[in-house]
């Protein structure tokens, strides 16, 4: 006799696809785009002198449009040249960009808009990460027992509960997309219904959705879930070896972080942070505190990382659930990560930010709801509360766009002053020309808003201002010990805010640039500043700190540039080094063929020092003349490479030893990876055929 068909649950995956559609009439699908990128229209790139000042709809969703959105324009424009996004040029003087760990230059949905139209793939992109959420959940819970609705319940609080929806913009959403999923193939690894190659591919996509301490809070979500439930040690063992394999997968994203986060000092200035207990509030009332959306926002800190919701009617649910073992079990993984969350005494030791974890807490919440749902007819009629309650809640979260104010253009103005600073920089004093959004109009800056930040990159911010306010890293106002490492860093025009007293004072004496229909006062540090040039002499100073702080003469500083000595004997730098009256620097020309190479082409007479001011980072690799040569250290933050006289064509290519290894072992997991398909495909036919 045939099986009958699952009605009910081909009902629950049916709504479950329609719930973003409710969520976000009109744009799923539709015309309009779930963003935030008005955000882009207070900033000063996008607007003129006289213009309107632009809106803000939620001011707490600035990092999608100001950050992630520049970024990923960024890696956009480099797979689309068939390059992988390792360097981004635009910020510090060039910084790591795939390694960032943010952008998620390797995770696949980031690069729908290489094949469809931007605000198609914005809103395809944050429908499945919302129906991934979903769905997963609902496998979760109906493989744990729980009925067709019941599934529909967990599916439908997972996807819509606050930590999703108040983070469907940020990589964070993602990565929680995925974590239901990996539970789901542990759980078949224990029942030897699955395999290890399943939990390599979950566990690779929470890697590269673009927020690692995200994937290590899910990772934490299933290893609870099979310690509960996995049996013996070869389910154990292949759990092991599927999230060996997903993690060689990740590696040509996951290595070049991991350098970058081993030189980074983000994990010692961002210590750990908890929730304030007022916030258990919302995991039953929607915004107690009011939302920022609505202009009434009463609490303090942020509310999408505050905000816990999951809905009355789940909640009682989970609480009903408690009559069972299972339904135990999953409130206390839930009470557990809101104690992380909550920073209870000894559990807030690791310096990290378990806030997020009660993103997770909310999860487990909706699998505990699922499995009490009670079965009938009439336990549908608390799915339909439940999928209202949310729906009505989370609708202030997100805002839905007109086309027209979609990936905003900036402002003419912007594009004329990148223009005039060619192959310099363009810098701000106090908050003017916020660095990220700058360089949507091709602006290049010594400043940023970035993480992590690497100790190096930190040296130089610390050059520029002492303050350093992370992770913006502004500038106050010019001073004496700053203006030397502005102009020796090829920034040729400043912005100042009119208005900003401090910083209208410290640039009295400069030119002011008229001529541009720009909301700031626009000034010139140094218009001619070279960003390649030739020096015939030099000093050597083995202290970065100290290298930077010598800058303040830039003139000076490009005559005889400090150097970090080389760890062999140089005969080039000990002459130069003994040179007393250096002659003038000779500008050099350079090509950029792509963000990860620049072409020199030098002909000194005698003897020189090529000083390239972008930023010196390792993974940058030197030849000269096609032989590989030392990159040496200039002026603290920059790099240089030591010239005989004569002719000479000098490459630099920047290949960080996390991407070439990543490689490596991506196709080393890609091989794992097969291996484990076809052995679970054996063992299937085995077990059919028996």
């Amino acid at each position: 006799m045939p099986a009958k068909f699952p009605w009910p649950r081909a009902v629950a995956l049916l709504v479950l696809l329609l719930l973003p559609c409710l969520q976000y009439p009109g744009a799923m699908p539709g015309p309009k785009v779930v963003a935030a990128d008005e955000h882009l229209s207070v900033h000063h790139a996008f607007r003129s002198a006289e213009g309107p000042g632009g809106w803000v709809r939620n001011h707490q969703l600035s990092d999608p449009a100001v950050q992630f959105r520049p970024l990923r324009d960024r890696i956009r424009r480099s797979w689309s040249s068939g390059r992988p996004p390792l360097w981004n040029p635009d910020l510090h003087a060039g910084v790591p960009l795939l390694a960032d760990g943010l952008s998620a230059g390797m995770y696949p949905p980031v690069s729908l808009e290489l094949v469809l139209p931007p605000a198609t793939a914005q809103d395809l992109r944050l429908y499945l990460a919302l129906v991934g959420a979903g769905l997963g959940a609902a496998l979760l819970a109906w493989l744990l027992g729980a009925s067709a609705a019941g599934g529909l319940v967990a599916g439908a609080v997972a996807m819509l509960s606050a930590f999703p929806v108040c983070r469907l913009l940020h990589p964070h959403a993602w990565v929680y997309a995925w974590t239901p999923w990996l539970a789901w193939a542990l759980l078949l690894l224990g029942r030897r219904r699955g395999g290890s190659w399943l939990v390599a591919v979950f566990w690779a996509a929470m890697l590269l959705a673009g927020h690692p301490q995200t994937a290590v809070h899910g990772l934490l979500f299933a290893l609870a879930v099979a310690a509960c439930l996995l049996r013996g040690w070869r389910a154990w063992a292949q759990l092991l070896l599927g999230l060996a394999v997903g993690s060689l997968l990740a590696a040509p994203a996951l290595l070049p972080f991991a350098e970058h986060l081993s030189s980074s000092v983000t994990l010692g200035v961002r210590g750990s942070q908890s929730l304030p207990w007022s916030s258990l509030l919302t995991l039953a009332w929607p915004d107690p505190f009011g939302h920022p959306a609505r202009g009434d926002w009463a609490g303090s800190g942020a509310h999408l990382e505050q905000n816990l919701h999951v809905g009355l009617v789940a909640l009682l649910l989970a609480f009903w659930g408690l009559r069972r073992a299972a339904g135990r079990w999953w409130l206390a993984g839930a009470a557990l990560a809101l104690a992380l969350a909550l920073g209870l005494p000894l559990l807030d030791w690791i310096p990290a930010n378990h806030a997020r974890l009660g993103g997770f807490a909310g999860l487990a919440i909706a699998v505990a709801a699922g499995l009490a749902l009670p079965r009938g007819r009439w336990a549908w009629l608390l799915v339909v509360a439940v999928c209202v309650e949310l729906l009505v809640a989370r609708r202030s979260d997100q805002g839905m766009l007109q086309p027209d104010d979609f990936r905003p253009t900036p402002a003419a103005w912007a594009f004329q002053l990148a223009e005039l600073a060619g192959a310099g920089r363009v810098s701000g004093l106090g908050w003017a020309l916020q660095p990220d959004t700058g360089m949507l109009a091709g602006l290049r800056d010594l400043r940023g808003y970035e993480l992590p930040v690497s100790a190096d990159t930190e040296l130089l911010m610390a050059a520029l201002d002492p303050a350093l306010v992370r992770p913006w890293f502004p500038v106050s106002a010019l001073s004496e010990s700053n203006l030397g490492v502005l102009a020796f860093g090829a920034v040729r025009y400043l912005a100042v805010v009119a208005g900003d007293e401090q910083a209208e004072a410290s640039v009295a004496s400069l030119t002011e640039l008229s001529g541009l229909d720009a909301p700031l006062r626009i000034f010139e540090l140094d218009p001619h500043a070279p960003r390649a040039w030739l020096a015939y002499g030099l000093r050597l100073e083995a202290d970065a700190r100290r290298a930077l702080a010598s800058l303040d003469d830039a003139p000076a500083a490009r005559r005889r540039p400090p150097v970090q000595p080389p760890e062999g004997r140089d005969p080039v730098l000990e002459q130069l080094a003994s040179t007393r009256s250096p002659v003038e620097p000779v500008p050099v020309e350079l090509r950029e063929p792509w963000p990860e190479r620049v072409e020199l082409r030098a002909a000194p007479e005698e003897p020189a020092l090529l000083v390239l001011a972008d930023a010196w980072a390792p993974g940058w690799r030197v030849q000269v003349d096609g032989e590989p040569r030392e990159l040496l250290r200039v002026g603290g933050a920059f790099r240089g490479v030591a010239l005989g006289a004569g002719e000479h064509e000098v490459l630099m290519d920047y290949r960080p030893w996390g991407w070439t290894w990543g490689l490596r072992l991506g196709l080393l997991g890609l091989l794992g990876l097969a291996a484990s398909a076809v052995i679970a495909i054996r063992r299937s036919s085995k077990s059919v055929e028996s």
